[in-house]
């Protein structure tokens, strides 16, 4: 879910609003600095334990994720279609040095490397595993079955595989 809503056209742009309204001084009272580096937000916050604030825009109030008001702050404006996302993979973390900025398919391989998220069928695998894959069932030995178990895969996909249907040889 995304935190932030399109701001009226007739608006400032949002930093703007953010550093005239709240700037860095008075954002990082609203954080407790931790030794591992962290800046937990400790405001508002989504059921997954991201930072919300409300900004005003236009005689609007505006949610906006902690995190994104932090990038903003600290490192200038962002579109729209861009994910703040975390190094530390802290949700509450609002440290700009914790903090990059990734598309949505950047924001979910960062997801999947970390674990946190499960990868879609046949992302477990890359152009190298299906090479070795398919040597190991030529040379013999093993079945897709065996394969597909030691590879944490489904037997179609190695059938797939070795039959060059996905990832061609």
């Amino acid at each position: 879910m995304s935190l932030t809503r399109p701001v009226p056209k007739a608006a400032m742009p949002v930093v703007k609003v953010l550093r005239r309204t709240i700037g860095r001084k008075r954002f990082e009272g609203f954080v407790s600095k931790q030794p591992s580096g962290c800046w937990l937000w400790n405001r508002g916050k989504t059921g997954s334990g991201y930072g919300v604030l409300y900004i005003r825009i236009s005689q609007e109030k505006v949610a906006i994720g902690a995190h994104r008001a932090a990038y903003m702050l600290y490192r200038g404006a962002l579109a729209h279609n861009v994910f703040v996302c975390h190094h530390c993979d802290e949700p509450s973390c609002v440290n700009p040095e914790h903090l990059f900025v990734a598309t949505h398919a950047g924001n979910m391989r960062d997801a999947i490397n970390k674990g946190r998220v499960i990868p879609p069928h046949g992302l477990k695998l890359n152009g190298a595993l299906a090479a070795t894959i398919r040597d190991r069932y030529r040379k013999g030995g093993c079945t897709t079955r065996s394969l597909a178990k030691d590879f944490g895969v489904g037997k179609s996909l190695i059938h797939c595989i070795v039959t060059g249907r996905t990832w061609p040889m």
